[in-house]
């Protein structure tokens, strides 16, 4: 269900963003924050709508 990825340049990566395709569903976003959750040692994980259409 994962449209793009964008990492920042900086290594260790501090940043990730990821669009979802069109027919992703809320839970689909809730499953691959649960994936990070597991894998990330620290950070912050956001979900947002999409702002346009």
């Amino acid at each position: 269900m994962i449209e793009s990825t964008v990492m920042s340049a900086d290594l260790p990566s501090s940043g990730l963003g990821i669009t979802l395709k069109p027919e992703a569903a809320e839970d689909d976003a809730q499953r691959i924050a649960e994936c990070l959750r597991n894998a990330l040692t620290s950070g912050e994980i956001t979900i947002s709508r999409p702002t346009g259409g």
